[in-house]
């Protein structure tokens, strides 16, 4: 997309390659200050999770995984339900 802006017009492609940069020097800088940076003590009183609440975070991790590492099965879940969808006249 940006060699298609360039062709289009040079001064575009400049602006949009000099904007793609900038925005890369701001999420790495975002990211860099947000994870990396000094403790908030307001954070600090944090408590744990409770056991209940890491059975949650399991079952949601196990769900998530099967969407990746077995997309057919769920695809074939809603197949009828899309299909209904699809054919539905207004």
């Amino acid at each position: 997309m940006l060699w298609g802006i360039t062709e289009y017009n040079l001064w575009l492609g400049a602006i949009a390659g000099v904007s793609i940069i900038l925005g890369a020097v701001y999420m790495l800088r975002f990211f860099q200050k947000s994870m990396m940076g000094e403790s908030v003590e307001e954070n600090k009183s944090f408590i744990p999770l409770r056991i209940q609440e890491d059975y949650i975070f399991i079952i949601l991790m196990f769900i998530i995984l099967s969407f990746g590492l077995f997309p057919k099965a769920w695809l074939e879940l809603s197949e009828y339900a899309v299909a209904q969808f699809a054919h539905f006249k207004i």
